[in-house]
């Protein structure tokens, strides 16, 4: 599945009428079930906290890859440093 700026409302048509939350928790489910989730978000917060595994791109490629288990979220400082 491929999600995109799920905070600036970026839903597929057919999500459109769920609540933020709610498409938070459908992205849970659907990891926890084995569907792989391509997240594309501006929000770290929202980034950090619904992913399992974060990489950064800047140019077009690949600068850094964290990992981001329940428990072990890489911080946030971190992430603006490899972004930078």
């Amino acid at each position: 599945a491929l999600l995109a700026a799920l905070s600036m409302g970026g839903l597929p048509p057919f999500l459109g009428f769920l609540a933020k939350e709610e498409v938070y928790e459908l992205v849970r489910q659907l990891s926890s079930e084995g569907v792989a989730i391509l997240l594309i978000s501006d929000t770290l917060e929202e980034t950090i906290g619904l992913s399992h595994r974060v990489l950064v791109m800047r140019d077009g490629a690949v600068t850094a890859h964290f990992d981001a288990a329940p428990g072990a979220k890489p911080d946030q400082v971190d992430l603006v440093a490899a972004m930078v």
